[in-house]
């Protein structure tokens, strides 16, 4: 995830809340940010979403611009087994 904290920073904010939902819909991430044209993360070890969400609740520390990282830690399966079970089952056969 990529969010640009600039302009407008309410509706960023906004924007990044946003961003940080479906994050959490694809899997588990940790996150950091970088403020400005700065070239390290602010945060010495990687964040969880809720960490994320209440520094984003709280203003971002008022920082005009810079811009939000996420890892994956582990991805959600698209698929249930059950699924991938009806799907084999219309599979043609060899």
């Amino acid at each position: 995830m990529r969010v640009a904290l600039s302009d407008q920073l309410n509706r960023s904010l906004d924007q990044a809340m946003r961003c940080l939902g479906e994050m959490e819909r694809l899997g588990q991430h940790e996150f950091n940010v970088i403020a400005g044209e700065q070239r390290r993360f602010i945060w010495s070890s990687w964040q969880d979403p809720e960490s994320l969400r209440q520094w984003l609740d709280a203003g971002a520390e008022g920082i005009a611009s810079g811009d939000i990282y996420a890892r994956l830690v582990t991805s959600i399966p698209l698929l249930r087994s059950s699924r991938i079970n009806s799907m084999m089952d219309l599979a043609p056969k060899r």
